[in-house]
């Protein structure tokens, strides 16, 4: 095995959002990522340390991810060795409503589907053995990003601030996406998820869910009455 320095991985501790069989909280942890690498600053570490300063490496890995969707759309996967097998994924379009809201189209009888019904979802990727052994069998020491005893990252908000703070962000940008939320809020993808459905949801919610691409995008209610 190669010698690599033992970096810390940063760590942060979050529950479950389902109770156990007998209805405790338990707990599960999720490396504390910040930020990307894109493309740029990973060609300038390949010419650093890998000596490849010959190769023209930017052009290779756009050539390459354009060639995967190539052949994913000739209806093959594509498998490239060492690292794993990239795949096409699709699904059945959303129903939009009449006020543009967005909702899962429910099929009960499959003659019903033609190809104007389906769109492209996305990309999966499932790593070869060799590419998962890279990171598993490699050392490692774990360090957690909070202080002991803090568990999670989120920000607890009442619904009455939610509501005000995400109202207050509408009027000014019209619209917003889930990751800006996320961020914006500092939020777990599950809480997000779930303020998201809580407050676009029941009666008089104060938001609206549309899908105009492949991403949620959320904009006030003309017709929500604020709660006295």
């Amino acid at each position: 095995m190669a010698a690599y320095d033992i970096l810390p991985i940063d760590y942060n501790i979050l529950p479950n959002p389902l109770p156990d069989e007998q209805g405790r909280t338990t707990y599960q942890v999720r490396q504390d990522t910040r930020g990307a690498l894109y493309t740029r600053g990973l060609v300038e570490h390949m010419r650093r340390h890998h000596k490849l300063t010959e190769y023209p490496i930017d052009a290779i890995i756009h050539t390459l991810a354009e060639e995967i969707v190539e052949q994913l759309f000739y209806n093959r996967c594509m498998h490239i060795d060492g690292l794993g097998t990239f795949s096409l994924t699709i699904g059945l379009k959303p129903v939009i409503d009449e006020q543009g809201v967005a909702h899962k189209r429910q099929v009960t009888d499959p003659n019903e589907i033609t190809g104007n019904d389906i769109e492209v979802t996305g990309i999966a990727f499932k790593p070869d053995v060799e590419f998962t052994r890279l990171a598993t069998q490699r050392p490692a020491r774990f360090r957690h990003s909070e202080p002991r005893g803090i568990v999670g990252h989120s920000i607890h908000y009442t619904r009455e601030e939610m509501t005000e703070s995400l109202l207050s962000y509408l009027d000014k940008y019209g619209s917003i996406s889930r990751g800006i939320f996320i961020m914006g809020w500092n939020l777990t993808k599950h809480q997000a998820l779930k303020w998201l459905h809580e407050l676009s949801t029941g009666d008089n919610p104060p938001l609206v869910e549309t899908r105009p691409t492949n991403a949620y995008v959320y904009h006030r209610n003309p017709d929500y009455k604020p709660e006295k």
